[in-house]
């Protein structure tokens, strides 16, 4: 009995990606993960009050998202981008203190 699928041969499988492949679609979010990346470096100054307890990253959220939406109301895109990447950045920090343990 024949078999009907499909094997992909060797010379059509697609190259394994490397850093020379800066605009391929494996790279495609990157400069967003680096922008969110450097957000959790240089972390906005209103965040030190709430940092400590995992639960209190909530307020931070909700905080970034309220100044999200300010800037949408005000149609400055840069500014609605800009909040944006901390607002990713809030939800990383809230999910890493809920979930790791000291040191990792």
């Amino acid at each position: 009995m024949r078999k009907w699928f499909f094997i992909q041969k060797r010379s059509e499988s697609k190259p394994h990606y490397h850093a020379e492949m800066k605009h391929d679609h494996h790279d495609k979010y990157q400069r967003d993960y680096d922008a969110v990346s450097k957000g959790l470096r240089d972390k906005p100054a209103t965040w030190a009050q709430y940092e400590g307890d995992p639960h209190e990253y909530r307020n931070i959220i909700e905080m970034e998202i309220g100044e999200m939406n300010v800037a949408k109301a005000r149609g400055i895109h840069h500014e609605y981008t800009e909040s944006l990447i901390h607002v990713a950045a809030a939800c990383l920090c809230a999910h890493h203190a809920m979930t790791c343990k000291d040191g990792e």
